[in-house]
């Protein structure tokens, strides 16, 4: 019997209807009116098996029809429904792309199994915590991040009227990756679920935060980490920056002053071109599996590290950003000894999360060098 084609959301466009993916539902979350009603229409964020998000929009008039058949954390397959453009105005998206999906009276969702599909259980887009200025200037898109939380025995609910004398909550904390702080505001109804999260468990500590889909704004000129509805929170998540973030944590790098910078460039190229890539902290981690401290710390600055060179000759998919006249790796999303890769592969190769605003992710050998500049 012939294994049944599925469409991945990675392909969507519009002018079609007839879709059918499997995906897992992230969240549900619905948006309130000024008086603190909520919609009856609600969103999700679903994940399919290529490691791609989409925003699903369901109407008022279908979700009485559809809202049972959901819970967040389950895995469904969805057939039958629209993908339309973002208008101008849509504020506070949860992924960065253009495109959502619009479910109807004609969409059909059915509950699968764990054992049926493999889909990760969640999946994120990171912001580094030093580039998040740039995003406190606008309110078209929120952002995935991540850190440790600083003082976590500290952190104490606010309760409080606000100015128009209505009552809120409010919790906030500090985040770092060991070279930026930010803070983090939650609000009412996600606060409370913060405060009662870190209270009544055992964390193993530090405590590290992820923050999906966050709002970033500025308050008295920082940068600020808000909620919206669409946000929420992960702690102490089985997930490799987790892992990475705590192995760096343990190492005592988050206290280690560094006395000199480097950058890693890379010279890298693909079918169409050659290109200079300056590596992030996060790829340059994947793609040597140390940090950059342990790689630099012992060396000596006139003789070139041979270690170095270990990832020259291989294939990498990176994600890439323009920044001024230079491109950045901001991520690794796998690496393939490229002697050895075949076509028989292809089918498992992990495939990038998503296009990104500003960013984009390419495939490149590193055949043609590494180097250091200071």
């Amino acid at each position: 019997m012939a294994t049944q084609k599925y469409d991945s959301f990675k392909d969507l466009r519009k002018g079609k209807y007839d879709w059918k993916v499997q995906a897992r539902v992230m969240n549900l979350w619905r948006g309130y009116t000024k008086k603190g009603e909520p919609f009856k229409a609600f969103n999700l964020l679903l994940l399919d098996s290529k490691r791609c998000r989409i925003h699903a929009f369901v109407p008022g008039h279908v979700a009485d029809l559809l809202e049972p058949s959901i819970e967040a954390g389950n895995i469904y397959l969805f057939k039958n429904f629209t993908v339309k453009e973002y208008k101008e105005e849509e504020k506070f998206r949860c992924i960065l792309k253009d495109i959502q999906i619009i479910f109807s009276n004609e969409t059909k969702i059915s509950r699968l199994e764990e054992n049926e599909v493999c889909i990760d259980k969640a999946g994120f887009d990171f912001y580094d915590l030093a580039d998040l200025k740039e995003l406190s200037t606008q309110t078209t898109y929120l952002t995935d991040v991540i850190g440790v939380i600083q003082d976590h025995d500290e952190l104490r609910l606010a309760r409080f009227n606000n100015r128009l004398g209505q009552p809120q909550t409010q919790i906030k904390f500090t985040i770092t990756d060991g070279k930026t702080n930010v803070n983090v505001t939650f609000w009412d109804q996600l606060a409370e679920h913060f405060d009662e999260a870190i209270r009544e468990e055992d964390f193993e500590t530090p405590l590290i935060i992820i923050i999906g889909c966050g709002r970033v704004t500025k308050w008295k000129e920082e940068v600020d980490v808000s909620n919206v509805g669409a946000t929420s929170f992960y702690i102490n998540y089985n997930h490799h920056c987790v892992s990475l973030l705590r192995a760096m944590y343990d190492s005592d790098f988050l206290n280690i002053p560094l006395p000199k910078r480097y950058n890693l460039c890379i010279r890298a190229t693909d079918d169409t071109a050659e290109i200079n890539i300056v590596l992030e902290n996060v790829a340059g981690q994947k793609c040597y599996g140390k940090h950059a401290y342990e790689m630099l710390d012992k060396i000596d600055e006139n003789v070139f590290p041979e270690g170095l060179k270990t990832i020259e000759g291989k294939e990498y998919t990176m994600k890439l950003a323009k920044k001024g006249n230079s491109y950045v790796a901001k991520d690794v999303s796998h690496v393939i000894d490229f002697e050895n890769f075949t076509t028989e592969n292809e089918d498992a190769q992990p495939r990038p999360i998503q296009e990104s605003y500003g960013e984009i992710w390419v495939n490149c050998n590193l055949s043609s060098g590494v180097y250091v500049r200071k």
